[in-house]
């Protein structure tokens, strides 16, 4: 049950991530912001991208 909430939230902040790129938001602010690396912020950026 664990495992899905954690899913849960990660996705929720795959979302937030999403919405700050698309506003503008460079990956270091977005990694200060969401806890996720500049690594992870990146890989998001390019299925945004794709």
């Amino acid at each position: 049950m664990e495992k899905g909430i954690q899913k849960g939230v990660e996705k929720a902040k795959e979302e937030v991530i999403q919405k700050a790129i698309q506003k503008g938001l460079d990956d270091e602010t977005i990694a200060e912001l969401t806890g996720f690396s500049q690594k992870e912020i990146a890989i998001i950026r390019k299925k945004i991208n794709a």
